[in-house]
């Protein structure tokens, strides 16, 4: 670790001497160019060079810890999921060609398979903000799962800079449903799909993931077509992240402790899933 945050500096240092050295070279061969402007050149020169080496050494960091964490953890690591979130159904995620996709998890729970990454969409201006920061998990399920699709009501209200980050496609709106922090959700069933008295019992299930997550956090949308489950949650900062150059022995060891803590995160999304199973079972039972 001691031999990775050297190689991180050594990168740092490198580049500021290198694009200070070209700063130079231009302000030699150009001398009627203002100080200011070379001035201005130095200063985003010390930011932003500093933040890149910054953060290739957290990203190295967590290249290399994170697999033998996860393995401790019964899950398999891989770093690469953006074939995963490719192969999502639609509607589910807001669709874009901006994508960021980190730290993908694997698990098998019994039978069944289980995956979760850590997803950020993004529109092509900049400006508007993400479309989506979070995690995305996705698992198999029982048999007798209702079908539905539910989603943040913002994402699929008409914007007037753009359409909406969500298209429904041929699905139609039945219900809607207060969430906590007076969110509003709508439900959307296929066409000609009869009301099922599993429905509800479910989806007040995934409505609240702080009942199962032990962080902030909120739906985004959720997708089950009967033999799958997605669930989209909104997150304000990144689960497995290691620290950068300034990182201390003792802020790397926290950051392990938090790491290992946010691998709980697929078992504890599991048992709501299993809860969910439950309460569709039981309301079929009561009718």
């Amino acid at each position: 670790m001691r031999r990775l945050r050297l190689e991180g500096w050594c990168r740092t240092v490198a580049g500021l001497a290198g694009l200070l050295l070209l700063s130079w070279l231009c302000y030699r061969y150009w001398p009627d160019r203002s100080a200011g402007a070379l001035a201005l050149g130095f200063l985003l020169i010390t930011i932003f060079a500093p933040f890149l080496g910054s953060r290739w050494l957290s990203r190295r960091r967590t290249e290399l810890v994170m697999p033998h964490l996860a393995r401790m953890a019964g899950l398999d690591y891989l770093s690469d999921g953006r074939e995963y979130v490719e192969a999502l159904p639609r509607p589910f995620l807001p669709i874009t060609s901006v994508m960021v996709v980190q730290d993908r998890l694997g698990q098998r729970v019994g039978n069944r398979s289980v995956e979760m990454a850590e997803v950020r969409l993004c529109t092509q201006h900049k400006d508007l903000g993400d479309l989506f920061e979070g995690i995305v998990f996705s698992c198999e399920l029982l048999r007798g799962m209702p079908h539905f699709f539910i989603v943040d009501t913002r994402e699929t209200e008409k914007k007037w800079y753009d359409h909406p980050s969500m298209d429904t496609g041929q699905f139609q709106l039945w219900r809607r449903l207060a969430g906590p922090d007076d969110r509003s959700y709508g439900v959307w069933l296929e066409p000609g799909q009869g009301e099922d008295p599993a429905l509800l019992p479910v989806i007040d299930v995934l409505l609240h993931p702080q009942r199962w997550i032990d962080r902030e956090t909120s739906l985004f949308s959720a997708h089950c077509d009967g033999q799958k489950l997605h669930i989209a949650l909104t997150t304000r900062r990144d689960l497995l992240r290691l620290g950068g150059l300034m990182a201390t022995d003792s802020s790397i060891k926290r950051a392990v402790l938090e790491a290992m803590q946010a691998l709980s995160v697929p078992s504890q999304m599991m048992s709501a899933v299993m809860e969910a199973e439950g309460k569709a079972l039981e309301a079929r039972q009561l009718r």
